[in-house]
């Protein structure tokens, strides 16, 4: 038998994946604790244990006689919890396509680390190859601590590492911070990307942080200049980086 302990987390992972892809959208009101309760088999306060969490994480709001509704991952909220290198990359036509062409269990990158606020210790990272059209655009290295190493174990080219992470860690990655500027690509770096090294390319560093603000996961994405556009969208006192995948110059 499941402890409440396990069951309310549970739910919580389930109502939080509904917020992320669409069921409950922004405004929503969600069924009503009963509702909830009866649909997963429990008590109405374990489903409030789930909301509460659900709440501490901003993704939730509860008003006495009204009712709990989605506050969270709106279009002013979102960050790129639902807008991954990936989403980004493949809002287009062309085919996206994803290679891992390395998994590191235990390395030694003091960046990483205090991106992570784990400085001093190893960390572990996956190395992906994105194309469009079979045309390489981006090498994205993303480092999460060794805790988390099943994570990147896990991962396959078709999955989400964000959705990954939040269900292993019971929780939502609902901010970011990102800094982009130009750099010359090393031999290697150019070598995947198929281009002369030393040409200038786009270069994104990124910390991804739960709704309590914990860092979780830090990326670096080398992005073909000639291929990828970079524009900001400001919403009031929100803004957001959006890529774009720019015709291929003739």
């Amino acid at each position: 038998m499941k402890t409440p302990g396990l069951r309310y987390n549970e739910i919580a992972i389930e109502i939080r994946a509904r917020i992320q892809n669409g069921t409950y959208t922004f405004g929503t009101t969600l069924p009503s604790q009963s509702a909830l309760a009866e649909e997963f088999g429990t008590t109405v306060m374990t489903v409030r244990q789930a909301i509460r969490l659900l709440e501490n994480e901003g993704l939730v709001e509860s008003k006495h006689g009204v009712g709990s509704f989605v506050t969270g991952l709106s279009e002013n909220h979102r960050t790129f919890q639902l807008r991954s290198f990936k989403q980004a990359l493949g809002n287009n036509s062309q085919r996206l396509e994803t290679r891992v062409i390395e998994r590191l269990e235990h390395i030694d990158c003091p960046e990483a680390g205090i991106a992570l606020g784990i400085a001093n210790e190893q960390v572990c990272a996956i190395k992906r190859l994105r194309s469009i059209d079979s045309t390489p655009v981006v090498v994205q290295i993303s480092y999460v601590a060794r805790k988390h190493w099943e994570v990147v174990r896990d991962y396959q080219p078709d999955s989400s590492l964000y959705a990954m992470l939040n269900t292993h860690l019971h929780t939502v990655i609902s901010q970011a911070s990102e800094k982009v500027i130009a750099t010359p690509a090393s031999a290697d770096i150019a070598g995947l990307l198929d281009i002369v090294s030393g040409t200038a390319c786009l270069f994104s560093e990124r910390v991804s942080k739960d709704a309590a603000g914990n860092p979780v996961l830090f990326d670096q994405a080398y992005m073909r200049s000639d291929r990828v556009e970079l524009s900001m969208v400001r919403n009031g006192n929100n803004s957001e980086f959006q890529y774009e995948i720019a015709e291929r110059k003739r």
